[in-house]
């Protein structure tokens, strides 16, 4: 699974603490996919992203415009 190669190269398996799960004592969530307000997991299994952050608060995952436009800037070479 991908949480054993995150453990492998990242200081305790994650760069965030809010998906670490630590504060709370749960397991790591590890995303594999997002669409909407929704995020999923290695198993497929659909979860409410209610932390949203770095954007998806604004416009959710991959919202369709958004991707759009950013390929084509990454295709231009800005970043």
């Amino acid at each position: 699974m991908q949480i054993e190669r995150a453990e492998s190269v990242l200081a305790g398996g994650c760069d965030s603490p809010v998906r670490s799960g630590w504060s709370i004592a749960v397991p790591m969530f590890l995303q594999s996919a997002a669409n909407g307000a929704y995020a999923y997991d290695e198993r497929g299994r659909r979860f409410i992203d209610y932390v949203m952050a770095y954007g998806p608060l604004l416009f959710g995952h991959t919202h369709p415009r958004l991707v759009t436009g950013l390929d084509s800037l990454a295709s231009r070479g800005f970043v």
